[in-house]
């Protein structure tokens, strides 16, 4: 009987922590994030500034982190399935809508004012953020714009100053070939053609101007006016002349342009404001700057966007989406892990950063950006990146048959008309982004 009993009773106490255990488990949350940090660097620096702090305060989360070089397209491709991530770093405002009115994921102007990140984002970011019924359709991350970069040590010798305008570009172009270089810049679009959209809003932003570029997405100018047709006409000559390489833009890859530069066998680039940081990490000492005005009338302008956002699957639970906004404010509250970041190679996100945060531990090329771009929106001399701006299939479009139209493939006239119906549908729909 004691023997029987004794059986029972290990019976019963093995049934009863099988529960326990499971239990145990199903404690455990799992947050799925896609992101578009790719590599160590870009895993290291969301583990320790974002999520470990989170972490500390919730242990039975886990944070499943999947990084993505083409985040978009992932996201799409997941959500399409019925399944995707609960937390995504997607491209921009553009992309954000398009899930948003999909169904795809949540309006975040609850977690905005619960939080508080409208006194920490930047009022400019917020609105291109918002849909036109007031649904903040993604929380900005980042900032970025697009400025130009010197061979310091090149321009040094040769007694160069960065150009101020269209005119001075030109004259510093042909000095640059004069002293024998492969070209003054190269722009290589053949492994993405979409770099071909960073020189368009620098134009918008430098050649049309900040107003006939919100005339355009309202409706009250087309791209067949002049200062609009002008950023296009302007691209061309600039690539017919070789300012932007030999007439091969199509056929030399990002990496390779940006090799060229980093031997010396080109002076200048024009990127976004990521390559600060790939400048220092490839020994470069660089002058910064914002690029040139192209047209009379028209100021230096840093032509900027929302380059990237965060949003939430609309299928997460209430309690995973708390969850979710929970770690979202270690970004927006946390100015102290956001210089870190900065010091430790991550981009500039769309927050102020106090002054004593910019001394000390930052790089200088950091601070200089940081400062140039700051005093840039302060002055309201800003511009307009497509990929925030612009309806998706209108710069898609723009960017997929640049080289078409830079090789005479394509006329003007077929260009702009294209873009121009695109255009007009989304005028009639209200589905044009909105413009700051």
């Amino acid at each position: 009987m004691k023997k029987l009993f004794a059986l029972l009773l290990a019976a019963v106490l093995l049934v009863g922590l099988l529960p326990l255990s499971s239990f145990a488990e199903e404690e455990k949350i799992v947050i799925t994030w896609m992101d578009d940090r790719t590599g160590d660097d870009g895993e290291y620096i969301r583990y320790e500034f974002v999520i470990k702090p989170f972490l500390e305060k919730h242990p039975n989360v886990i944070v499943d982190w999947q990084p993505s070089k083409d985040i978009t397209k992932q996201v799409k491709i997941a959500l399409g399935a019925g399944a995707g991530p609960d937390l995504m770093s997607i491209d921009g405002p553009s992309d954000a809508l398009e899930l948003y009115e999909s169904g795809r994921t949540i309006d975040l102007r609850p977690a905005i004012e619960k939080y508080g990140w409208d006194k920490t984002i930047y009022k400019w970011a917020l609105d291109v953020a918002t849909a036109p019924d007031g649904a903040v359709t993604g929380v900005p991350a980042q900032y970025e714009g697009m400025l130009f970069y010197g061979n310091k040590p090149v321009f040094e010798e040769h007694g160069w100053a960065m150009p101020t305008n269209y005119e001075e570009l030109k004259a510093l172009a042909q000095e640059i070939r004069d002293a024998g270089f492969v070209a003054p810049m190269i722009l290589g679009t053949q492994n993405i053609p979409r770099r071909n959209e960073w020189w368009y809003s620098t134009l918008f932003g430098n050649y049309a101007g900040r107003e006939a570029t919100k005339d355009l997405l309202e409706g009250r100018k087309t791209f067949f006016d002049p200062e609009i047709a002008g950023v296009f006409t302007t691209y061309k000559e600039m690539w017919d002349d070789g300012i932007i390489g030999n007439q091969d833009t199509f056929a030399v890859t990002l990496e390779d342009g940006r090799a060229m530069y980093y031997a010396g066998m080109t002076a200048m680039v024009m990127e976004g404001d990521w390559f600060v940081i790939n400048g220092m990490n490839n020994g470069m000492d660089q002058l910064i700057a914002l690029p040139p005005s192209f047209r009379e009338g028209i100021p230096q302008t840093y032509s900027i966007s929302v380059g990237g956002c965060y949003a939430v699957n609309a299928s997460c639970s209430p309690e995973k989406q708390e969850l979710i906004l929970e770690l979202l404010d270690v970004i927006y509250s946390r100015p102290d892990l956001y210089a870190a970041a900065l010091e430790a190679g991550d981009q500039v996100n769309c927050i102020p950063l106090d002054e004593q945060y910019l001394t000390g531990k930052l790089a200088e090329p950091v601070v200089e950006k940081i400062r140039l771009t700051d005093e840039a929106m302060a002055d309201g001399r800003i511009g307009h990146c497509t990929w925030t701006f612009f309806p998706q299939d209108v710069r898609v479009y723009m960017y997929e048959k640049a080289d078409a139209y830079l090789i005479g493939d394509l006329s003007l006239d077929e260009y702009l008309g294209e873009m121009q119906k695109m255009l007009d549908v989304h005028l009639a729909n209200g589905t044009v982004p909105p413009v700051m």
